[in-house]
């Protein structure tokens, strides 16, 4: 995901979260990377991490709470792994970053990752979690050019000032599918009646 200087840091936030955590961050339009201009990062990320606290476990009443385990025990260790390799070369975990064992199951709750480069493994493979690496940019040519950094490119995110600054950043992104001033292709996530953000 690009989030643009224009875009509002709040919302933008809210997004993020909603797209990497649902399905537990393992959906396959799940986003992996963060990207956003280093004059709303601070904003973003301080919201980003507030509201990823508030997140809960579906446990142990998968009736309640937003996030549900793992999907494997070998998803733990490659998450586990990534998320040790980013923290070892200077990244700072801001929330999660734990693997939790209940009833049997894995867990770990919306880890946010900020100071992160394309050195790390969450950087440049896949770690299908909700995991959310968060890096700044100055110049969107910058951005545009770490997004396409990359062996995957089933799906991406643009969110900017508005539809039509998306749009022409879109367009020079190399995905299958890019979601504008949105992303996970406008999924939600609801527990009954309440939504997850």
């Amino acid at each position: 995901m690009i989030v643009t200087e224009n875009a509002d840091p709040i919302d933008s936030a809210r997004i993020i979260l909603r797209a990497s955590v649902q399905a537990t961050g393992q959906a396959c339009q799940s986003i992996e990377r963060v990207y956003v201009h280093e004059s709303i990062a601070e904003d973003l990320i301080n919201e980003l991490a507030r509201l990823a606290d508030e997140v809960e476990l579906n446990y142990p009443n998968i009736r309640e709470g937003h996030i549900g385990p793992l999907i494997f025990d070998q998803q733990a260790d490659i998450i586990e792994s990534h998320i040790s390799d980013a923290a070892e070369k200077g990244a700072k975990v801001l929330t999660g970053g734990e693997i939790e064992t209940h009833g049997g199951g894995k867990w770990i709750r919306p880890t946010v990752i900020k100071d992160v480069d394309h050195s790390m493994k969450l950087m440049i493979d896949e770690t299908f979690g909700p995991v959310i690496p968060v890096m700044t940019y100055s110049d969107i040519n910058e951005a545009i050019n770490l997004a396409n950094d990359t062996r995957y490119g089933l799906s991406a995110a643009v969110l900017a000032g508005d539809a039509d600054e998306a749009t022409d950043i879109a367009y020079q992104i190399d995905a299958g599918a890019v979601t504008i001033q949105d992303c996970g292709a406008t999924t939600y996530v609801f527990d009954g009646e309440k939504k997850l953000v």
